[in-house]
């Protein structure tokens, strides 16, 4: 992969823009070929950051595991961390020339491998794509998306949609193969619209929601999450976890119930895009949240601190 960015041609910005390999482009002119790995399987080994005051939050935390990810599936990451960086930077600051001053954005960067697909139209003929790809692009990521679960917190729905076992592929792998997130989402939303679903193990364990972390907090036993070894590699709750061990709170490694969940002071729902959201109930259950969500305010106040800015305005 080449290391010269390619150049647009003037720089005002008039619609947003991406990187596609070497070609920044209209993001709207962004395409995967309908014969790609990435189309057909899925196979496409994705991260997600966030910005703060424009620049990529844990980015090369992001990066450490989107090459893991990409090696995992039998390929070599001809992408250096660097590249990465500016890149994206270049990304952030064109498409922020678009947006008002205090809007963050949060940027994807994919890796979708060559084809090997079967499809020709004749004999030696084939629609086979030899180089992979590479995609970095950006979206708005406006306050009053959060303002109000912020404020009041979400509700949690218990859905029958399984979590993927990490026999299917390893927890430390972003793919968007993410059916089981759909199907888990219209669950939640036929239970109580605009609830976020709980996924549980084969064992009845709660796994993660989808698209996000399930986290609870007890005044005995401190922050609890699931062990290392079984949760799907959050970057965003090793962050979390990083906090709460500053603030001197107990974090405690173990599977858990729904019902073990409800007893907790406190649960939170974590994900790059929103950071902590506070949980105000889960549907159904009798819950002992306590109110106010001072954890979650102690976390958020010094998450905001660390960026320089407030996460939650």
């Amino acid at each position: 992969m080449s290391n010269q960015l390619s150049q647009p041609r003037k720089l005002l910005v008039e619609e947003p823009l991406a990187f596609c390999n070497d070609s920044l482009i209209p993001l709207r002119e962004f395409g995967v070929p309908v014969t790609s790995h990435g189309f057909i399987q899925g196979t496409t080994v994705a991260e997600q950051v966030r910005t703060f005051n424009r620049r990529p939050f844990l980015l090369e935390r992001h990066y450490d595991r989107w090459k893991r990810g990409v090696q995992l599936i039998g390929f070599d990451l001809n992408y250096s961390f660097e590249l990465l960086r500016e890149r994206l930077q270049k990304i952030i600051d064109a498409n922020a020339t678009l947006l008002p001053e205090a809007v963050e954005q949060r940027v994807s960067f994919f890796f979708v491998p060559p084809s090997r697909s079967p499809f020709c139209w004749s004999e030696g003929t084939s629609l086979n794509s030899e180089s992979s790809i590479v995609g970095i692009l950006s979206f708005a990521l406006r306050h009053e998306q959060f303002e109000s679960q912020y404020i009041n917190g979400v509700v949690l729905a218990e859905t029958p949609t399984c979590d993927v076992p990490p026999e299917c592929w390893p927890p430390d792998v972003k793919i968007r193969s993410r059916l089981h997130y759909v199907l888990a989402e219209r669950a939640a939303t036929r239970i109580c619209p605009g609830a976020f679903p709980i996924l549980c193990d084969q064992n009845g364990n709660v796994s993660d929601s989808a698209n996000a972390s399930i986290l609870g907090y007890r005044a005995d036993t401190g922050l609890l999450v699931r062990p290392e070894s079984h949760r799907f590699a959050s970057i965003t709750v090793d962050y979390v976890l990083d906090l709460a061990r500053e603030m001197n709170i107990t974090v405690s490694e173990s599977e858990f119930t729904v019902e073990h969940l409800c007893s907790c002071d406190e649960i939170f729902l974590v994900s790059t895009p929103w950071c902590i959201f506070p949980v105000q109930e889960v549907f159904g259950r009798r819950c002992q949240i306590r109110s106010g969500f001072p954890i979650f305010r102690a976390l958020i106040e010094l998450w905001s601190q660390k960026v320089g800015r407030e996460i939650t305005s």
